[in-house]
């Protein structure tokens, strides 16, 4: 699933939570923290700070399971795991 966030509305780490649960149905406190797979002001950081339109940034991880990648221009794309899903 394909979300599209503007990052001066929302931060990166917010925006992969809401993603995350969405994608999957699940709850927010169903969730193991997000602080507990990447450092959520490095994510921020890199992704609100990408300013290089010829080499877009892109940051890749598992969150509770599920393949998560996010990139500098508000995109949030999450890839359940049949593993994980309700």
């Amino acid at each position: 699933m394909i979300y599209r966030h503007d990052w001066a509305e929302v931060a990166p780490a917010v925006a992969v939570v809401r993603s995350v649960c969405d994608a999957a149905d699940l709850a927010v406190d169903e969730l193991p923290l997000l602080n507990d797979t990447i450092d959520t002001d490095a994510l921020n950081r890199i992704c609100t700070f990408s300013t290089n339109p010829h080499r877009p940034t892109v940051v890749s991880f598992i969150h509770a399971g599920h393949s998560v990648t996010v990139d500098g221009e508000g995109t949030v794309t999450v890839e359940l795991s049949t593993e994980y899903a309700r």
